[in-house]
């Protein structure tokens, strides 16, 4: 055994030192920024006029899909929501503009 002296720690239990400071917290990482392309998708998937704004969510919520998966923001959900509005957007103006053709074609002049 060891001889023990008045003010040191039993044997096993640090340094002659003591253990010392623990690491300093830093607290949490900052969180990831949103994808501003999602955003813009998901306002213009939410406007129509007239089908513009929708493929211009479409085109932008495909690009910022790709820019969350390389950079890892967020905003994935967004983007998705951004291109589900837009696609509905372009595909009701498609049918709006057939149905106006349809509807001039089978239109007699009086």
């Amino acid at each position: 055994m060891y001889a023990q002296y008045p003010g040191q720690p039993p044997p096993g239990y640090g340094g002659p030192y003591g253990a010392g400071y623990p690491a300093p917290y830093h607290g949490y990482s900052p969180a990831a920024p949103f994808n501003a392309l999602a955003i813009a998708s998901l306002v213009l998937g939410l406007l129509w006029f007239g089908g513009v704004a929708s493929l211009g969510a479409l085109i932008l919520g495909i690009v910022a899909l790709h820019q969350i998966t390389e950079r890892d923001e967020r905003g994935r959900g967004l983007a998705i929501a951004g291109v589900v509005l837009g696609g509905m957007g372009v595909a009701g103006a498609i049918l709006l503009i057939g149905l106006a053709i349809a509807n001039a074609h089978f239109v007699t002049p009086a």
